[in-house]
């Protein structure tokens, strides 16, 4: 398997990776810095734009380990020829009626319940439960202890932080930041923030 990004998010994906026993071969970063280093026991290559379709496509089946959302989907849609995988740590439960898509990565102790989707490189992190029916757009990041109950939808490129909790049946549009500990009692639309118990969405 090849890692793209070798910051701290790639870490946890590699732990995630290494406890379902997919083997890691090589850790790529867009940081000249870390050229010749090591993640763990892992070697790092640096690349640039020009070089990363020729590391990565075609190649060993890989996965986008960074964390910022515009990035995963800018590096996704540069690499056109990819295999991508799907990364599940060992003690995620993810029910055989679930769809998870190809790029995404379930962290330890998350749950994805029956018929919820899960879209192309997305985060579901630590502990993150997402319920049944839901549905989780592309580049998303479902962040460490969030609950996202049931009949939820969750537009492309969201970020839904840390322990926030949105309630049965509520829309959060694409590209919304909602804020840790939040708890989303209403609609959010496409590229809001929304923060607060209950949440208060406002246009970014």
């Amino acid at each position: 398997m090849i890692i793209i990004g070798a910051g701290d998010h790639a870490k946890v994906v590699i732990s995630a990776a290494e406890s379902g026993h997919q083997r890691v071969d090589l850790v790529l970063d867009h940081d000249p810095q870390r050229n010749a280093t090591h993640l763990f026991e892992y070697p790092v290559q640096t690349y640039t734009e020009a070089s990363l379709p020729t590391l990565v496509d075609g190649q060993s089946p890989s996965i986008i380990a960074i964390g910022d959302n515009e990035s995963r989907k800018k590096i996704a849609l540069s690499l056109r020829r990819a295999v991508w995988t799907i990364v599940v740590h060992r003690t995620a439960i993810v029910d055989r009626r679930a769809r998870i898509e190809h790029g995404t990565v379930l962290c330890a102790a998350s749950v994805v319940n029956p018929d919820a989707v899960v879209g192309r490189h997305v985060i579901i992190n630590t502990a993150a439960v997402v319920e049944h029916d839901v549905v989780v757009g592309d580049y998303c990041h479902i962040a460490p202890n969030v609950t996202l109950c049931g009949n939820v939808a969750i537009g492309e490129g969201t970020m839904v932080g840390a322990g926030s909790v949105i309630l049965p049946g509520r829309s959060v549009g694409a590209w919304c930041q909602i804020g840790a500990g939040a708890v989303i009692t209403r609609d959010v639309p496409d590229g809001a923030t929304a923060v607060g118990v209950p949440g208060c969405a406002r246009a970014r």
